[in-house]
């Protein structure tokens, strides 16, 4: 993976100081997650009072670079010869600010303590009243007891995130009156909130066009990580897609984002590109391909996509050595849109035969099966199998274990891979009915 910055590596074990700076300082502590997490406080330091530009100029100091100095702590002479300290023209200190970040956790009293007194409090609100005992399960709070924390941390504003995706953008409200029956302060991450935020802290309102050339800034960092050197093999890449709006030369149109990542020679996941596309097409795809293969990829075993237009003859053109497999997953939900909901559970059960079966001839007698035996009253719930098998068959070479890293691009394999960068992104995008052009994409 190609990083231009350092990494420094501590372990968290119990809270403690990870970084101190100038002003401030940063502190950690470890929460409860399926997997290790902690948690962040930036704390400044007591900050000087506010300066006094009336008293200032009484004293004999005009407007200009020794305002900044008495800001900065240091003693001026004035026009008149006087010495003048920073006392004389500033108010008393003011306490630090503290911002805290909580997510990826379950409910711990001691989460509290840890961000007392925060005049900002970040934290995860993933699920509903009604799904309590999921959110134990998987480790996770509800949006109650992330209220439940900010009002024993007496925290002055509590902004929830990290939301389970089952709810609309409708139904978040419904963890926002449940945190607030707790935390009457409580409120939700959304659009504008940046403006908002600013305007609280630091007191100035900023426009639009403020945000986004601030932001322009980062475009030639994307363009570098976009151009970046890869590696020259990948046992395995895979590719998803999110559709969005977008105006392009004042007219909307559908265009998507295809998440293309790889799982190295050494079992690490990295995202290769994020290749922004029109419609899918065998041109389109035989480019990004070609683009991978200039930055150095020579080799790749297995490309798992579900059914994009044109990817199979890109993928034959570009690397010819390379199985293309179909996501199971898509093929799965794609063949139970033909089933009634009485019949679903049963059907899926049948198709699990077909994936799980010990070899291709297996698999193809397991498919056959499930056509006589659904044909009849399903009639096209079948055609995509048969009429893709060609792609359904390269995951029998490997075992059963191997296959569920493999086979599917939302499954076991991929949950934590592509679905954990696609999920924040569709976000994201799905926040704005339709985005200004590919840059503000980019941006995202």
């Amino acid at each position: 993976m190609y990083i231009n910055y350092p990494i420094i590596i501590k372990e968290i074990t119990a809270p403690c100081v990870v970084h101190e700076g100038k002003d401030f300082y940063i502190r950690a502590f470890p929460l409860s997650h399926t997997k290790t997490c902690v948690g962040y406080t930036l704390e400044e330091l007591d900050r000087p009072g506010e300066f006094n530009p009336q008293k200032a100029e009484e004293l004999g100091i005009p407007r200009g670079p020794l305002w900044g100095k008495l800001q900065r702590g240091a003693e001026v002479t004035s026009t008149e010869g006087k010495i003048i300290k920073p006392s004389d023209v500033m108010g008393q200190k003011r306490s630090g600010r503290k911002f805290s970040f909580v997510t990826d956790t379950q409910y711990l009293p001691s989460i509290a303590r840890e961000v007392q007194g925060s005049d900002l409090l970040i934290c995860e609100g993933m699920f509903a009243d009604d799904c309590e005992d999921q959110a134990k399960e998987k480790k996770h709070m509800t949006a109650r007891q992330a209220a439940t924390i900010a009002r024993d941390a007496k925290a002055s504003r509590m902004a929830m995130i990290h939301y389970s995706p089952r709810y609309t953008d409708r139904e978040l409200d419904l963890l926002l009156k449940q945190a607030q029956e707790v935390y009457p302060k409580a409120e939700l991450t959304k659009d504008r909130m940046i403006f908002d935020t600013i305007e609280d802290i630091y007191g100035f309102d900023v426009s639009e066009g403020f945000i986004s050339d601030v932001t322009d800034k980062i475009l030639p960092q994307i363009e570098e990580w976009q151009n970046r050197p890869l590696d020259d093999v990948y046992p395995v890449i895979y590719i998803d897609a999110i559709h969005y709006s977008v105006r392009d030369n004042g007219v909307i149109v559908k265009k998507a984002v295809y998440v293309i990542l790889g799982l190295t020679c050494d079992g690490r996941k990295e995202v290769l590109s994020l290749a922004i596309g029109e419609n899918e097409s065998a041109k389109f795809w035989l480019n990004a391909l070609n683009e991978l293969k200039n930055r150095g990829v020579q080799d790749v075993m297995i490309i798992c996509a579900d059914g994009l237009a044109g990817i199979k003859e890109a993928i034959s053109a570009a690397f010819p050595k390379t199985d293309y497999q179909r996501c199971m997953v898509h093929m799965v939900r794609n063949t139970l849109k033909y089933v009634a909901s009485k019949d679903m559970k049963s059907f899926a059960a049948d198709l699990k035969t077909i994936y799980n079966a010990a070899s291709e001839d297996e698999g193809q007698k397991a498919r056959d099966r499930v056509v006589k035996k659904w044909s009849s009253k399903y009639p096209n719930s079948m055609k995509r199998w048969i009429e893709n098998w060609d792609v359904v068959v390269p995951i029998f070479k490997f075992s059963k274990d191997v296959r569920k890293i493999i086979y599917t691009t939302l499954g076991p394999g991929l949950r934590r891979n592509v679905h954990n960068v696609r999920r924040p992104l569709a976000r994201l995008i799905s926040k704005k009915r339709q985005l200004p052009g590919k840059k503000a994409v980019c941006k995202k």
